[in-house]
């Protein structure tokens, strides 16, 4: 019977692992979205087994080295953007105006619309 019922593993929620282990719920949402953790999300919420919650210290404590001393960052300058090989991610947006895809560092917002439209530094220029 113990084959077909279901896991024994009680999944905590993402509030109360953040809470439990004193971090903000923004650091467990980030190490989500990178795809360095992979929670569960049966009902509308983020569900970890307690295999991930025991991982997830060593996940920030490593997000929080620096690259060239390794010592760890001051809380709150986390560079999200590197990946576990410590590669930069190039993070990209599209244009809403154009369609053409551009690294974030293009993004510009034009207020003249309503609501204002994310559009690239280029498309920006023509309608400013």
């Amino acid at each position: 019977m113990a084959k077909y019922g279901l896991p024994q593993v009680t999944p905590l929620s993402e509030r109360s692992i953040a809470t439990k282990l004193g971090y903000p719920v923004q650091w467990l949402t980030k190490l989500r979205k990178e795809g360095i953790i992979n929670p569960i999300k049966p009902g509308g919420f983020w569900l970890y087994s307690e295999e991930q919650v025991k991982q997830i210290p060593s996940l920030i404590a490593e997000a929080r080295k620096c690259e060239r001393c390794g010592k760890p960052h001051p809380l709150g300058s986390v560079p999200w953007n590197k990946r576990p090989d410590n590669t930069q991610r190039e993070i990209i947006f599209t244009c809403k105006y154009c369609g053409a895809q551009k690294p974030i560092e293009e993004m510009e917002v034009a207020r003249r619309f309503s609501p204002p439209l994310v559009v690239c530094r280029d498309c920006w220029k023509l309608l400013e």
